[in-house]
């Protein structure tokens, strides 16, 4: 901490060691230096002049009290800046009247670098991620219309030319089909992933017990079909995403009737307590994730079975952690293969922490 003496007439008559290294002054150089010397011009974080009045000088002057972390720049003649955060108190005499200052300040030059660093790398994300968002709207829709001409006219060709063609040329074409559907399909939760990010819908207090009602309603053929039985705790209102919260538990309860085991699906999900954050639970009976696939369980595009096996483009669970995670919570899985699997995921049920900043 850099420590200097200024009389009533603006002369710095003291400065410690460290205060000469971060005002440039050589030792003994001290003695009617001015504190605000023309060689040093006095400026705000952006290099505008900063106000005479304003200068801890002053305010002490004025006020006659202490002021704290006046934050100004000091601009060199060869356009070098130190940053500084000054603490003054005025000095009264014994007659009442102001004698100066007694100022320490601390050299806060890399903070302050750093932190404009990090808002300039913050703004170039935000555009940078509109860009891509946009990018993927824009590619999804222009790349969907030559799909789907694709699958009509394949599909025309099918029925116009019935009888005409031989098994190969059926094959061939219902392979076509199928590509074109899938990719289709897999640009649709590419658009998906990437709209998943803040200022989508505005943050409110959601009641989960009406979010799991509605996707059940959702889901109710698969359901049926799979004679699955799905239980929970009493749920509790969170503060969230609506639609994202959704799509979260839609996901999950998805892959839980999906990944079943041969026995019908049993589903419960719970819920615990802590420190402002509610933790869900979501524990099936189906087939388990082996140990080696840990690691990519989230990652986007990765696929744990083929799609023989399982329909799917491996995003889902990808979105499932970017929403957790959008929400400042955390998202993870304990699992035994072919006894089942157990999601769990915080949610905040306090509205500050609620959004990643």
């Amino acid at each position: 901490t850099g420590i200097a003496i200024v009389n009533a007439h603006g002369q710095i008559t003291y400065a410690n060691v460290r205060a000469e290294k971060i005002l440039g002054l050589s030792k003994g150089s001290i003695e009617q230096r001015v504190y605000n010397d023309p060689q040093w011009r006095i400026t705000d974080f952006d290099g505008n002049p900063f106000p005479q009045e304003k200068l801890p000088f002053a305010l002490a002057k004025t006020t006659g009290q202490t002021v704290y972390d006046v934050r100004h720049a000091i601009a060199w003649p060869d356009e070098t800046s130190v940053f500084l955060s000054i603490n003054a108190s005025p000095l009264i005499n014994g007659q009442g009247e102001f004698d100066g200052i007694i100022a320490t300040f601390t050299d806060i030059t890399a903070q302050e670098k750093a932190q404009k660093q990090l808002a300039q790398q913050s703004q170039e994300l935000t555009r940078s991620n509109a860009e891509l968002q946009q990018f993927a709207y824009v590619a999804s829709h222009d790349l969907q219309e030559p799909l789907r001409m694709i699958t009509s006219f394949l599909k025309l060709l099918k029925e116009d030319y019935a009888g005409n063609l031989d098994a190969n040329a059926n094959t061939y074409i219902d392979f076509a089909v199928d590509g074109a559907t899938r990719m289709s399909r897999l640009i649709n939760d590419l658009l998906a992933y990437s709209r998943v990010s803040k200022g989508g819908c505005p943050i409110e207090l959601v009641d989960t017990e009406e979010i799991l009602h509605e996707i059940l309603t959702n889901l109710h053929v698969r359901i049926s079909e799979s004679s699955a039985t799905i239980t929970h705790d009493p749920l509790p209102a969170v503060w969230a995403d609506k639609t994202q919260l959704g799509q979260l538990f839609q996901n999950l309860l998805g892959n839980a009737l999906k990944f079943r085991s041969e026995l019908p699906p049993q589903i419960h999900i719970g819920v615990t307590y802590d420190n402002g954050y509610v933790r869900f639970s979501m524990q099936d009976n189906g087939i388990g994730i082996e140990p080696k696939y840990a690691d990519r369980i989230f990652t986007v595009f990765q696929r744990l079975h083929t799609m023989a096996d399982y329909e799917g483009t491996g995003i889902g669970l990808a979105i499932c952690k970017k929403i957790v995670e959008q929400h400042n919570g955390q998202i993870w899985f304990e699992t035994k293969q072919n006894e089942g699997t157990t999601f769990y995921f915080t949610l905040p049920n306090e509205k500050e922490k609620s959004y990643k900043r």
